[in-house]
């Protein structure tokens, strides 16, 4: 067990290194082909129970996932322990795709340096997904929000599924993702349910971590305050992470309007650096426990 945690722990640490050098091939990590997968899936001459609902997304997120398993155990059985960890850290790295979160926090905070509103607004309303927020970004407050959800979906609920299912974890997830946004925008209700309850599933636990790590790298009393009053209201994982960021980061008393005011590069940066302080305190946790394990 302690050299499988310190496995996992080195391949997540090289990922999101190495992940800094490999910035120019992150087209890589497109879903266009999972995409192509869906279309032929719901093309299939089979019974709509069988293309929606709960088979139908068992149907259609099944066969990647269990290629992935099926690849690690040959090319282990072919090539050994190296060629299973080398599998696990090019999907881990493919999960946390597409787009690089920082890269787009970069160019966010370069146009509203610039004063370049309409591609700031651009920049900003591509950051949520279709499910989590409004595209409409009407304060700094907003953006601020939706990189945290951004970030919640993109690092830290793959990096958890990674850590608890390995590879097939990480892009579970993804594809859960990737299935919630596809059946949102062309439209097909019949996945629309089970696909959003799945979303909600994964979310829920890595959200509720994720509280806890900007009540740690953020303020403490707003963010605890914040996530007593989502627990009353039910809220959901990416509520949550909304309402406990804005409260680490006391968003509340520093919203600003963009109809009046260019955009906040400041607020953006400092909803940035949460998410940094927080990823730091994951990898040092982790490295504190794959230590305990190995001198156990």
């Amino acid at each position: 067990m302690p050299d499988t945690q310190a496995m996992s722990f080195l391949i997540l640490l090289i990922v999101l290194i190495g992940e800094r050098f490999l910035l120019r091939y992150q087209g890589m990590r497109s879903a266009e082909w999972f995409a192509r997968w869906m279309e032929f899936h719901q093309s299939l001459p089979v019974g709509r129970g069988l293309r929606d609902g709960i088979p139908g997304l068992t149907l259609l997120l099944l066969p990647p996932l269990l290629l992935v398993l099926m690849l690690q155990g040959l090319l282990g059985a072919m090539l050994g322990e190296v060629a299973i960890y080398l599998i696990a850290a090019i999907v881990l790295l493919y999960s946390l795709g597409p787009d690089d979160l920082d890269s787009q926090v970069a160019e966010l905070v370069k146009a509203a340096e610039q004063g370049d509103r309409s591609r700031a607004e651009a920049i900003a309303a591509a950051l949520p997904d279709a499910d989590s927020g409004s595209t409409e970004i009407t304060s700094d407050h907003v953006i601020a929000e939706n990189l945290l959800c951004a970030a919640h979906r993109r690092i830290f609920c793959v990096l958890f599924w990674f850590l608890f299912l390995g590879p097939f974890g990480a892009l579970l997830y993804r594809l859960a993702r990737e299935t919630t946004q596809l059946v949102i925008s062309q439209a097909r209700p019949g996945l629309e349910s089970s696909s959003r309850r799945l979303l909600y599933l994964l979310d829920w636990i890595p959200s509720r971590m994720l509280a806890g790590l900007f009540a740690l790298a953020g303020n403490f009393e707003t963010s605890v305050q914040a996530w007593h009053q989502c627990d009353r209201d039910d809220a959901d994982g990416l509520q949550l992470t909304r309402c406990t960021g804005a409260g680490a980061l006391q968003l509340n008393t520093t919203l600003s309007r963009i109809e009046a005011a260019p955009v906040d590069s400041g607020m953006i940066q400092s909803a940035m650096s949460l998410v940094w302080r927080a990823l730091v305190f994951v990898v040092a946790l982790l490295g504190l426990a794959t230590i305990s394990a190995f001198l156990a």
